[in-house]
């Protein structure tokens, strides 16, 4: 089996057209879901980025292989200590576990670098950085994943897995692009009502302050977004990334079919996460774990898949264990991951009664989404620990009608499925959201004041945390 794996940084389902957005962002990606599986309802089990790819690599919680940050003891795996001359954990990921069973496996990705991940490239037979550290543009990634198909297209098996940055922050889409969104309605939110409630909101990627930690904005994304016309040129930038990167994805998919393989290999298209569009008062930004950005999107394609809409829940990790079960590998025990039960010709669905996400790298928060009848949208129970001074509630319950809006009542299932998850926790492993909070690890402090600085030294002393008023006061 062939097995092509495109993974696009920051990519929200919902603005892809066969998730049902208006614009035409996504026409190679659309036809690929047209005759192939879609999963409606995925979700990531611990965002983002580094946290994400650690999960699906390992087919595990974060509270297993202990990668849940980006900066820290806990943006690393936890030391194994009963640990020989080699982890025996490198034998057990993804790709260890395919190549073992004789598939060439490739990552086409700077991922290792841009997060000094060097777990993630366990079991891979073959590495190219595309050397940006995730600020490289589609035509780069895509030269460099089509060198590596024209050696090895057409080899029996092999896994090879694509990871495109351009709509991860900031949007950059060459000028010469141009503007395909420039004549079409943008999204019907934010409305402008509430977009200027956001203007008054703070926050580390608020409005006014979405590109503030990160030196600015980009070509595309205009910092500070703080006027109507600034919104929709934000809205078209991340927009454009998409439809620039499903050029990319359609050339990959050119170059199988020259090699003759296009028909015999499965396509996957995921990401790691999603973003927020103005969920919570966050612009171009991954900090939280509610549907936007723990909800990312999920299509297989392949000759032995019959076209289906699964509806069910499942975890973005699930992927690992379906790759395994369509290639006849067993999957280790102490994986979390099992197939999305999509075995070919059968379109058969196996999903879960909860999915749990979580986001310990930057705010600290932890949602358990669950289903009132199969298929139905799920509800949301977000608890939150630290919001970077976005003001979220301590535990809301977020809409299924409209996952923008949040409920402060109503909240006891939701409170009851999480800590009914926590105590499931295996005993012998603590839980790094403890770790995170118990950890004053200086780069997240060190952000978190600069921040307050900022709120303070531009006139907006009053919209700080009572916990950040604390600290200023006692300072």
């Amino acid at each position: 089996m062939r097995i092509l794996l495109i993974d696009i940084d920051s990519l929200r389902p919902d603005r892809l057209g066969c998730y049902g957005y208006h614009r035409n962002t996504s026409p190679c990606i659309d036809r690929l879901a047209a005759s192939g599986v879609r999963l409606e309802h995925c979700y990531a089990s611990d965002v983002p980025c580094c946290p994400s790819r650690s999960s699906l690599f390992s087919g595990q919680y974060g509270f297993r292989h202990g990668s849940v940050a980006h900066t820290g003891n806990r943006a690393l795996r936890y030391p194994d200590p009963n640990r020989g001359f080699v982890d025996q954990r490198d034998r057990q990921s993804l790709p260890a576990l395919l190549s073992q069973a004789g598939y060439r496996c490739a990552f086409i990705s700077s991922f290792p670098t841009r997060h000094s991940a060097w777990h993630s490239l366990a079991g891979f037979d073959d590495w190219r950085d595309t050397g940006g550290a995730g600020h490289e543009l589609a035509p780069k990634v895509f030269a460099d994943a089509d060198a590596w198909l024209q050696q090895h297209a057409q080899q029996e098996d092999w896994y090879c897995h694509v990871c495109f940055w351009d709509v991860h922050t900031p949007y950059r889409t060459p000028a010469e692009y141009g503007e395909p969104f420039a004549d079409e309605p943008g999204p019907v939110w934010p409305d402008a009502e509430t977009f200027a409630s956001h203007l008054l909101e703070p926050g580390i990627r608020s409005a006014l302050d979405c590109g503030w930690s990160k030196g600015g904005g980009g070509p595309r994304q205009p910092d500070p977004v703080d006027s109507l016309d600034k919104l929709i040129a934000f809205q078209n930038g991340y927009d454009t990334a998409i439809r620039y990167v499903d050029d990319h994805v359609q050339l990959l998919l050119d170059r199988l079919q020259e090699q003759g393989v296009l028909e015999e290999t499965l396509l996957v298209i995921t990401a790691d996460h999603g973003e927020d569009m103005g969920e919570f008062g966050a612009y171009g930004s991954h900090c939280f774990c509610g549907p936007a950005v723990a909800r990312v999107p999920m299509i297989l394609h392949g000759k032995d898949l019959s076209p289906a809409v699964l509806r069910e829940l499942y975890q973005h990790f699930d992927l690992a264990a379906t790759l395994l079960d369509l290639a006849g590998i067993e999957r280790p025990a102490n994986w979390d991951a099992r197939p999305f039960g999509i075995r070919p010709l059968a379109g058969a669905s196996a999903g879960r009664d909860q999915v749990i996400s979580s986001n310990l790298a930057q705010g600290i928060q932890r949602a358990v989404y669950w289903q009132e009848s199969p298929g139905a949208t799920p509800h949301c129970y977000l608890r939150s620990w630290d919001a970077f001074e976005h003001p979220l509630p301590e535990e809301a319950l977020i809409d299924p009608a409209d996952p923008r809006t949040l409920h402060t009542d109503a909240l006891d299932e939701g409170r009851l499925r999480l800590e009914r998850w926590h105590q499931d926790m295996p005993e012998d492993f603590e839980d790094p959201l403890l770790q995170v909070l118990a950890e004053t690890e200086p780069a997240r402090r060190e952000r978190k004041e600069r921040y307050v600085a900022r709120l303070i030294e531009s006139g907006r002393a009053g919209l700080l945390s009572a916990a950040s008023r604390e600290d200023v006061s006692t300072a």
